[in-house]
C-alpha cells in the first residue's frame, strides 16, 4: 500500500498520510513479532543441529559405558549452556524490538541514530510483563539535549505563504470611508 495508490482511491493527502502511518504502525508491530520469532527458529534449529551430532556421535561411541556416561554429562552440561545462551539471545532481541518501539512511539525521527546515547547496561526489560525500565529517562534526557533527533510533540504550523481573506484580518476596527472621496462623489473600496 502507498499513498498514490490511496490517492487514486479518492483520498485526500492528509487522510492518505494518516492511513499510510496508521498502516506503518501495524507494520511494525508484526515485524517486531517476526523477528522474534525469526531468532527463536534460528536457535532452535541451531540446538538440534547440535543435538543431533552430538547423538550422532554417541552411537558411535557406544562400546565403553565409563567413557559415555562421561560423555553423556559432558553434552547435558554444553546442552544447559546453549539453551541458556538461547534464552538470553532472545531476550536480548525481545529487548531490542521493545526499545525500538519505544522510541518509535516516542517520536524517534531515526532510531539509529538514537541508540548510541542509550546506555543498554541501565535498561531492564520484564519478558513476563513487556516492559521496560530505565529507557523513559534516557529518551526525556536525550530529548532535552538533542530534540531535532524527536518529531515535535504537537504540530506546528509549516512557515510558508499566509493568504488573508480581504477585509480586515488583523482585528483592527474597520477604516472609515474617505470623507474627500464621497464629497467627490468616488468610491473606494476597503483595504
Amino acid at each position: 500500500m502507498n499513498r498514490d495508490f490511496l490517492k487514486e482511491l479518492g483520498l485526500t493527502d492528509e487522510q492518505a498520510d494518516k492511513v499510510v502511518a496508521k498502516h506503518g504502525e501495524a507494520i511494525q508491530s508484526v515485524n517486531s513479532k517476526l523477528a522474534n520469532a525469526e531468532s527463536q527458529v534460528e536457535s532452535l534449529n541451531s540446538q538440534v543441529k547440535d543435538r543431533d551430532t552430538q547423538i550422532a556421535t554417541l552411537s558411535d561411541q557406544a562400546g565403553n559405558s565409563d567413557e559415555m556416561k562421561k560423555q553423556i554429562e559432558d553434552l547435558q552440561s554444553t546442552i544447559k549452556t546453549n539453551d541458556e545462551q538461547a534464552a538470553q539471545n532472545l531476550l536480548q532481541v525481545k529487548q531490542d524490538n521493545a526499545v525500538q518501539n519505544y522510541l518509535k512511539d516516542a517520536g524517534a525521527r531515526d532510531i539509529k541514530a538514537i541508540l548510541p546515547f542509550i546506555d543498554p547496561d541501565t535498561i531492564k526489560y520484564d519478558d513476563d510483563k513487556n516492559e521496560l525500565t530505565g529507557l523513559s529517562e534516557q529518551v526525556d534526557k536525550i530529548k532535552g539535549d538533542h530534540d531535532y533527533l524527536f518529531q515535535a510533540d504537537t504540530e506546528q504550523a509549516k512557515p510558508g505563504i499566509n493568504i488573508t481573506p480581504k477585509g480586515n484580518p488583523d482585528g483592527a476596527p474597520a477604516a472609515k470611508p474617505d470623507a474627500f472621496a464621497q464629497a467627490l462623489g468616488l468610491h473606494t473600496q476597503s483595504k
